[in-house]
């Protein structure tokens, strides 16, 4: 009479451990729990804010250009247009003439010029 033995070996259960930890590193990896905490790519809540930052500063463009198509010029000061659901505190707004105006943010420059804005890596007026 034979024996059999229905069930795994230690061989195939210790094989699919290590495949699944494998797997479950390489996740932990990709979301930002695992690795450098000063690595904003992987960082999702620095990447996030980065998101933000870009989509405030897109917004902002919008209403400089609005007030430039209103008014011939670009505004003195960000108090002058409407700023509601952007934080003000995380942009520097530099007026070089009623025809050019420069906005920066951590990582991002927008220079508007003659009622468009483009996205630049130079700040200058």
């Amino acid at each position: 009479m034979r024996v059999v033995f229905l069930g795994f070996s230690l061989v195939g259960l210790l094989i699919i451990v290590v495949i699944v930890a494998l797997l479950a590193t390489n996740n932990f990896q990709s979301l930002g729990f695992v690795g450098s905490k000063n690595n904003s790519s992987t960082n999702p809540i620095n990447s996030a804010k980065s998101v933000k930052a870009k989509a405030d500063l897109n917004t902002l463009g919008v209403r400089l250009n609005l007030y430039y198509s209103q008014n011939g010029s670009y505004p003195s000061s960000l108090s002058e247009i409407d700023v509601s659901g952007i934080t003000l505190a995380d942009f520097n707004y530099s007026l070089c003439s009623s025809m050019k105006a420069v906005v920066t943010d951590t990582g991002e420059v927008m220079v508007f010029e003659n009622g468009s804005g483009n996205f630049s890596d130079q700040a200058s007026c």
